[in-house]
C-alpha cells in the first residue's frame, strides 16, 4: 500500500514534469520562429535593396531634432532606413555621426546631448542592419553651428546629426 502511494506520486510528480518542460519548450520554439522570421524580414528587406549608391543617399545625411531632445523623428527613418541598408551591403565603408546643438546652454550640457543625438542616430542604423565596427560617433555640441543667428529658424537647423563617409 506504501509503495502504491509512492508510486502514484512519483508518476504524478514525472507527469508535471514532463508538461512543464514540454511546455517551456514549446515556449521557446514560438519565440524562436518568431526572431527568425523577423530577422529573415529585415535580412529580405536589406537584400532586396542591394541597389542603392552612395551618391543617392550621401546628400541625405542630417537628422533634425527638437529643442533638448536626442529621440530620432519618425520622418527620417526611411532615410536613415537607406543608409543602413547600403552600410549593410558595404561592410568595408564607415562613417562617422556628428552630433550638433544650437547655442544655447552650457558647453557640458550641449556635448552630452551632441553626443546623445549622435549615439541615437548610430543604435538606429545598427538596428537596422549597420555593422557597429562601422559607426563612429563625435559630438561638437555648440562648437560648429551650420547657421550663425538667434532666431527659431536658425536654432532649428543646429540642432542636427550629420553623417559622414569617410574616404
Amino acid at each position: 500500500m506504501l509503495y502504491r502511494g509512492f508510486l502514484n506520486k512519483f508518476l504524478l510528480f514525472i507527469l508535471c514534469f514532463v508538461f512543464i518542460v514540454s511546455c517551456d519548450v514549446s515556449k521557446n520554439h514560438n519565440i524562436s520562429d518568431k526572431s527568425s522570421l523577423y530577422v529573415n524580414h529585415v535580412n529580405n528587406d536589406i537584400n532586396s535593396r542591394k541597389d542603392i549608391i552612395l551618391s543617392d543617399i550621401i546628400d541625405k545625411n542630417i537628422v533634425l531634432f527638437p529643442l533638448n531632445k536626442y529621440n530620432i523623428d519618425s520622418k527620417f527613418f526611411s532615410m536613415l532606413n537607406m543608409h543602413a541598408i547600403y552600410l549593410h551591403s558595404h561592410p568595408h565603408c564607415k562613417i562617422i555621426i556628428e552630433g550638433h546643438t544650437d547655442d544655447r546652454g552650457t558647453i557640458k550640457y550641449n556635448f552630452i546631448l551632441g553626443k546623445q543625438r549622435a549615439n541615437s542616430l548610430k543604435k538606429y542604423l545598427e538596428s537596422k542592419g549597420a555593422y557597429v565596427e562601422q559607426i563612429s560617433v563625435i559630438s561638437y555640441g555648440k562648437d560648429r553651428p551650420l547657421l550663425q543667428g538667434n532666431t527659431e529658424s536658425v536654432y532649428a537647423k543646429n540642432r542636427r546629426a550629420v553623417i559622414i563617409y569617410k574616404r
